[in-house]
């Protein structure tokens, strides 16, 4: 039998400034900068690359750091905030038009500024509904990272209360179902019971300035023990943060979580006999190419496909 292999993934989202924001953000581009940077340091010394998420801003703030970066094998997708962007509602509160409309748009400024087309996304606040997917298939998205399972953040429109915790091809009709879009999901790690909040709002999840610190390990192992049961066809973990802290500074708080996760991404890995691929989202996507459903009608699937008026 072939050993298994855990895909590690880390993840930034990179937000425009906090007086722009309406979830927050880093409080000057100076300070995005150290983040972008001191993050990347401190996995590098490690093997480990990362995908930086970007809404438009960002992007363009610091294009040519990210560009280099690239270079380097770490991975740059977009980020979307739609209110941010002068959108009514948050992803997975729009209609299929205004929801085409916000993505279409970011892309574009995202593109020009990049020089590339975005093909990894992740949405604001993991909002989505059943569009969000063929809609960023039609607009040439490959991967994806915007489900946090168990989330039910009814405000931001973000609802994965039965969502897939493994990675998967992602469906035309239903966001939590796996099905033949050629668009892969790569769910955040989150733990299968516990939550932040009486509520169960929002369960544990894997983000380094999280409340849940202390517990990183166990929503890791808790997380593989959950995928290992489902018979994942692969094994993820992905980690969040953002572009709010100082991860330039060895001694910063944050950057010593950094640290600790990393390990314990390799010490999980050992004690399971894995092995650990340190990599990006369309690294996963790339693992997974292999189990691609075969396009076209199943029996059990259904199809839905939005045609955006004049396209």
């Amino acid at each position: 039998m072939a050993q298994q292999t855990l895909h590690a993934v880390f993840t930034m989202d990179c937000e425009q400034l906090a007086v722009h924001s309406q979830d927050g953000g880093p409080a000057d581009w100076n300070l995005s900068e150290r983040a972008i940077v001191g993050f990347a340091e401190e996995l590098r010394a490690q093997g480990f690359r990362a995908t930086y998420f970007l809404v438009p801003q960002a992007a363009e703030r610091h294009a040519r750091l990210l560009l280099d970066l690239q270079g380097e094998g770490f991975e740059l997708g977009l980020h979307l905030h739609s209110p941010d962007q002068g959108w009514r509602d948050h992803l997975g509160g729009l209609t299929p038009e205004e929801q085409y409309g916000a993505l279409a748009e970011a892309s574009d400024r995202w593109a020009q500024v990049l020089g590339q087309a975005p093909r990894a996304f992740r949405s604001g606040n993991f909002s989505a509904n059943d569009h969000t997917f063929p809609l960023l298939a039609r607009l040439g998205y490959t991967h994806t990272s915007t489900s946090s399972p168990r989330r039910r953040l009814l405000a931001r429109h973000a609802v994965w209360s039965e969502a897939l915790p493994y990675a998967h091809w992602t469906h035309a009709g239903n966001r939590l179902l796996a099905g033949d879009l050629p668009v892969v999901e790569v769910p955040l790690c989150v733990h299968p019971t516990a939550a932040r909040d009486a509520a169960q709002t929002i369960p544990w999840e894997a983000r380094i300035e999280g409340g849940e610190w202390e517990h990183h390990g166990e929503i890791i192992a808790a997380n593989l023990d959950w995928q290992e049961e489902l018979a994942a066809p692969l094994r993820t973990c992905v980690v969040f943060t953002h572009n709010t802290r100082e991860y330039s500074n060895p001694q910063d708080e944050m950057t010593r979580r950094l640290r600790r996760i990393m390990a314990l991404l390799e010490e999980e890995a050992a004690r399971r006999n894995w092995q650990l691929a340190k990599t990006t989202v369309g690294g996963v996507r790339s693992a997974l190419e292999g189990s691609r459903p075969v396009q076209g009608r199943q029996k059990g699937v259904t199809h839905v496909h939005w045609h955006p008026q004049g396209d």
